[in-house]
């Protein structure tokens, strides 16, 4: 028995042995040293990648497999040196497949999952792929200057840009016997699974701690690149498409889930410490000048927590993503609306005589009504899909909270709201210097939910929305504006 318990051990130890030795060899592979044209260091694609989608031509690597795997693959490439050049063309790789999928293919998914599983991956106290990604080259681009630039160029684009709107999904723009039906049954399960997947994907990015400064500044890249969005003339071509920003609200969501309200700074969007650019936006009830001026007597104030950027950095999503998009909802349905009676009242008498100008420009106008018509059911099922309206109507419960909590420090509110017969509220610097968009949007909340009969507050606690409601109208001198005698036109 001893006999064979020392071979068993000898039999194990060249095993571990060989394998390490296999996985050495196929690290110099990887970096080209056995290729006979291509130079070492200079490889294109890493033959990698086809081992983590699910399904390639070539036999994949079975699902369970994969981190055992890659541990295993890792744990050698780090002693050798060649961990960085192996795993980030595998990165880019699978940077490149998301680039070329499509939310109406099959394995759509399959790229997300093969970078969900490789930024999982732990060994010992690391995460050593994961603390990887925000050092490459493509993570955020310093020669990125436009909203576009960054959802076609950086690492996270191509995967947050996933989109199922008709101006952005060159597919299902030309493909005009796809059935909108059968857009209206596959969409939204397929976008709730990517979601989900990118999510994972971020949430392991930022557990490194290492890797969390780096991950707010691309969040807040994408927010400061794509201000422009909330305008009433916004040039499109410039910024990100609707399908990122909404699928980058989705991931901006879910981080603040477990955020508690209480342990949200108050004064991180006037700090000279935030990140997001609001030079230029328009405040509750003060002047730029005196915003700027509170901003300097903030300098001393410690660093925002995590829970605060996230937080805050969602309120500013909300404000660039669902509500323009919504807005541009609007305008669709208008512009249909225009259009339709325009070809009323030219029909009324009957058609115009054939080969004539007149037909010629009726026919455009009913090609171009049925294009719109088309875009605006599509963009419908994109735009209201259930399950981000109910993490928004829920994240928006919070954003009252928080800014009860700013407007009246004491708390003196009882269940969220605020008695009317408690001593005039004092409007204080912290709720004066806010964006004035975060009451604003407030209020588009409501508005648009009615509009499009969306019931996004259903089983949402209204207390707090509901409270800061009666508070402001109970304590009007919190948001006029110095020298005006009724209430804003905005929040009547």
């Amino acid at each position: 028995q001893k006999q064979w318990y020392q071979r068993r051990v000898r039999g194990d130890t060249f095993v571990a042995g060989f394998t390490d030795v296999v996985l050495r060899c196929l690290g110099l592979v990887m970096t080209g040293v056995f290729g006979s044209d291509a130079e070492p260091g200079l490889i294109q694609s890493s033959p990698l990648s086809a081992l983590f989608i699910r399904n390639h031509q070539s036999f994949p690597l079975p699902i369970p497999d994969r981190p055992r795997f890659v541990e295993a693959l890792v744990t050698a490439t780090r002693s050798s040196g060649t961990f960085q050049q192996i795993f980030s063309a595998l990165l880019f790789d699978h940077m490149g497949r998301a680039k070329n999928s499509n939310i109406l293919d099959k394995t759509v998914a399959d790229v997300f999952h093969a970078l969900e599983c490789l930024t999982s991956v732990k060994i010992a106290n690391s995460r050593p792929i994961a603390c990887l990604v925000p050092t490459l080259d493509v993570w955020c681009p310093d020669l990125i200057k436009t909203g576009r630039q960054l959802e076609h160029y950086s690492f996270l684009g191509p995967f947050l840009g996933v989109s199922a709107y008709l101006e952005e999904n060159t597919r299902i723009e030309k493909d005009k016997d796809l059935d909108v039906e059968k857009l209206k049954q596959e969409v939204p399960p397929t976008l709730r699974s990517l979601r989900d997947v990118m999510f994972k994907i971020i949430y392991n990015l930022l557990l490194p701690k290492d890797n969390r400064d780096n991950v707010l500044k691309y969040f807040a890249t994408v927010l400061n690149l794509n201000a422009k969005k909330s305008g009433i003339q916004a040039r499109e071509e410039l910024l990100a498409g609707d399908g990122f920003m909404l699928n980058f609200l989705s991931v901006m969501l879910d981080l603040s889930t477990k955020v508690v309200v209480e342990k949200v700074d108050t004064n991180y969007f006037q700090s000279l410490n935030c990140r997001l650019d609001f030079s230029e936006e328009t405040r509750i009830n003060a002047t730029t000048e005196e915003a700027a001026e509170f901003s300097e007597t903030l300098k001393n104030v410690k660093q925002p927590n995590f829970s605060t950027e996230c937080f805050l950095m969602a309120i500013y999503s909300v404000h660039l993503s669902l509500l323009p998009t919504l807005r541009k909802q609007i305008t669709r349905v208008q512009r249909i609306k225009d259009l339709t009676n325009m070809i009323k009242e030219t029909t009324r008498n009957g058609r115009p005589a054939p080969n004539t100008r007149a037909e010629l420009s009726l026919k455009l106008g009913e090609a171009k009504l049925e294009q719109w018509k088309r875009a605006e059911k599509i963009a419908q099922i994109v735009t209201f899909e259930s399950e981000l309206l109910q993490k928004f109507a829920e994240f928006y419960g919070k954003v009252c909270q928080w800014v009860l909590g700013v407007l009246d420090p004491g708390q003196r509110w009882s269940c969220g709201v605020v008695d009317p017969e408690c001593e005039e509220l004092a409007p204080n610097k912290l709720f004066s210097t806010l964006p004035e968009f975060i009451l604003d949007d407030i209020a588009d909340t409501l508005i648009q939910s009615s509009r499009f009969r969306i019931n996004i507050l259903a089983n949402v606690n209204l207390r707090y929305i509901t409270g800061l409601i009666q508070t402001c109208v109970c304590h009007p001198a919190t948001i006029l504006k110095r020298g005006t005698s009724g209430p804003r036109c905005g929040y009547a």
